[in-house]
């Protein structure tokens, strides 16, 4: 994890390189897809458990924050994806891979700002909820 020795052709010591650190473990890393897949399931069915509001979009916290919550948890597996495929195929001199792991890093980014989008209108529909009285 360190550093390797770099060698010749003719097999000579010519110094060392240092590699990157991995950012967290697979182990880690599979904890947190888990945990945000969980999320994403337990928010979609009390979303679609709930009883249809009378009120509009913007006047229901609680479906703009479960909302935001789900999407978040849509978009950061397909983040964590992105990036293990760009360490994967950094190095390679073939551009697919990087293209591959460049989409899905997008799509998770544009999930996650609808997700940011959605959780700002269900704190603001819970901001004008209790300020109006």
């Amino acid at each position: 994890m360190g550093s390797a020795a770099i060698l010749s052709l003719d097999k000579t010591y010519i110094g060392r390189v240092s590699r990157p650190k991995r950012l967290m473990s697979r182990k880690t890393r599979f904890i947190w897809l888990g945990l945000a897949g969980l999320i994403t399931i337990t928010c979609f069915v009390v979303l679609a458990i709930l009883p249809p509001s009378k009120a509009g979009y913007l006047k229901d916290p609680l479906r703009g924050i479960l909302a935001g919550l789900a999407v978040a948890g849509v978009g950061l597996p397909l983040c964590v994806a992105g990036s293990t495929i760009e360490a994967r195929f950094g190095q390679s001199p073939y551009f697919e891979g990087r293209f591959i792991a460049g989409f899905l890093s997008l799509l998770g980014y544009i999930f996650l700002c609808l997700a940011l989008v959605c959780i700002g209108f269900g704190l603001y529909a819970l901001v004008t909820r209790y300020t109006k009285g």
